[in-house]
């Protein structure tokens, strides 16, 4: 005898409700607030060892539990790096961009730099960018429209 739908889904859900327990229980450990518990572990990876947070263990373990292969939790691995080296990235441009405004306004602070971020700093910033691309360029702008005029 043939399984009606309704059937067939009431054993899907009932097959795949560990599924969700997990990732309803990654869900909880996301959303909380405080995510470190205080308690480390010392673990070896490769040649370093490191010390890991108990939260970040329990977290581990329920995404390679709903991770089904070995393919997407090297693919989540992956997309992890990827996204620590943009944020390495943007620190360093952060520290460097700082570095450049302190060294051409020598009677300012790092707190100015911080408090002067969105505004003064950015304008600077953007005028900078704007010469540096006429030194790079200098059919830019001005000079390209009348090159143009020129040859029409």
């Amino acid at each position: 005898m043939a399984l009606t739908n309704a059937e067939k889904q009431a054993r899907w859900r009932t097959a795949h409700a560990d599924r969700r327990r997990t990732l309803a229980r990654i869900t909880t450990l996301l959303m909380r607030r405080r995510h470190a518990e205080g308690r480390t572990d010392e673990i070896t990876v490769g040649w370093y060892t490191t010390k890991v947070d108990a939260y970040f263990f329990k977290l581990a373990f329920l995404i390679c539990d709903a991770l089904e292969t070995d393919k997407e939790i090297r693919q989540l691995k992956n997309a992890l790096a990827y996204c620590l080296d943009r944020r390495r990235a943007a620190r360093e441009a952060e520290c460097n961009l700082r570095k450049t405004w302190l060294k051409e306004h020598p009677r300012m602070t790092a707190h100015d730099f911080r408090r002067l971020r969105d505004t003064e700093v950015a304008q600077w910033w953007e005028a900078r960018i704007f010469a540096n691309r006429e030194q790079r360029e200098p059919w830019h702008g001005r000079e390209r429209a009348i090159m143009w005029a020129l040859d029409g």
